[in-house]
């Protein structure tokens, strides 16, 4: 936030990701980074790692309004399962897999970002062994199996393709 987004520099970068193929993650990145991203871009870009702000604040977490562009963009947002960002169970994960469906009126905009690199993993899925945690957890809230596809690895099929 100090730097106030993405400058000049920053802008031929993303237009040289964009020509090489590279995915723009903003998962690190600021909310006026992310902003800025959606307008310096005309691919899909994502969020690797994120949750979101509305159910737990913090600022690794994105707004709904950022939430929104990244759908715009036709990118997604990956739920990671790092309890700092998320809280403490399965459940929350699937509160923010909800919660980005819900702002974007799709299940086309959410995917799984696990951020298995050494964070505390909320207390279900501590590491990739309990995966199918997630699946089942999803079942359980209703979710459609064409849908759990989409969120499981679908949509970010789609979007390294595009």
């Amino acid at each position: 936030p100090e730097h106030y987004g993405i400058n000049l520099f920053g802008m031929d970068v993303i237009e040289e990701c964009e020509r090489l193929g590279i995915l723009v993650d903003v998962s690190h990145a600021s909310d006026e980074v992310c902003r800025d991203v959606y307008h310096s871009s005309f691919k899909p870009f994502i969020a690797t790692h994120s949750g979101c702000r509305a159910l737990f604040d913090h600022p690794r977490n994105l707004t709904n309004d950022n939430i929104e562009l990244i759908a715009d963009s036709k990118g997604i947002i990956c739920v990671p399962f790092v309890r700092n960002f998320m809280g403490d169970s399965i459940d929350d994960v699937v509160d923010h897999i909800q919660h980005v469906i819900d702002i974007t009126g799709s299940t086309q905009f959410v995917g799984i970002g696990s951020d298995l690199d050494g964070a505390g993993m909320v207390k279900d899925v501590p590491d990739v062994s309990k995966w199918s945690k997630i699946r089942e957890a999803l079942k359980w809230r209703n979710f459609q199996e064409d849908d759990i596809e989409l969120i499981l690895g679908g949509n970010l099929a789609r979007v390294l393709g595009s």
